[in-house]
């Protein structure tokens, strides 16, 4: 990761599931759908801003690029 810039974390990259909520015709009552693995991450850059990021799947590298961009 020595492309990034410096960082330290908040919250490393940890993976979990989150329920997915659906709704019949986009308008529909919503009912749950089943399950989704998700990757989240907070950091805060060496000039103090932070960034958060929540993405689908396991991807933990993909989370902190995510976060970074936030706080850019």
């Amino acid at each position: 990761m020595g492309d990034l810039p410096a960082h330290k974390f908040l919250r490393r990259p940890e993976t979990g599931a989150v329920m997915v909520q659906g709704r019949v015709g986009a308008v529909g009552a919503p009912f749950n759908l089943g399950e989704m693995t998700v990757t989240r991450c907070a950091l805060q850059l060496a000039s103090g801003a932070v960034g958060h990021a929540h993405v689908q799947g396991r991807d933990k590298l993909h989370a902190t690029r995510a976060a970074i961009v936030d706080a850019l």
